[in-house]
């Protein structure tokens, strides 16, 4: 199958892993998606669908369902979603359903407070809380 098929390049992720433990890695992790980037990582690597056929099936255009698989990728991999997990014993059950939904499942603030029925204020705080802390705990690990 490649590096995650050829499409997205081994350097994006920064990992030090080799490409059949990436994939491992990010199938074990579906889990997290909400169903319609589940769907979408499905067609491309178990079903091995290009970009343009995605986008056709899925009414958008190829880049943007391009950008959203690597973004998915990236996260599912080492992004911050995935720091507030290995350390979820620093954040409430709270914060790690907002840190999901706006880092895995990429909604935005205003998105998130109103499915919440808060304030976007108030997400926009918890958010950058929850940032805040993951940058310190990466600056901790170099």
């Amino acid at each position: 199958m490649g590096i995650i098929q050829e499409n997205i390049k081994r350097q994006k992720f920064k990992a030090d892993v080799d490409s059949s433990k990436l994939l491992n890695i990010i199938q074990s992790r579906f889990y997290l998606l909400q169903k319609r980037d589940r769907l979408i990582m499905s067609m491309y690597l178990e079903n091995g669908l290009s970009y343009r056929q995605i986008a056709l099936l899925l009414e958008t255009s190829p880049s943007s369902i391009s950008r959203r698989i690597k973004k998915i990728a990236y996260e599912l991999t080492n992004g911050n979603f995935i720091v507030c997990m290995k350390m979820k014993h620093i954040f409430t059950p709270t914060e790690l359903e907002i840190a999901k939904d706006y880092f895995i499942g990429g909604l935005s603030i205003k998105q998130l407070a109103q499915e919440r029925k808060t304030s976007f204020y108030h997400i926009r705080e918890l958010i950058k809380g929850i940032s805040h802390t993951i940058d310190k705990i990466q600056k901790e690990k170099k």
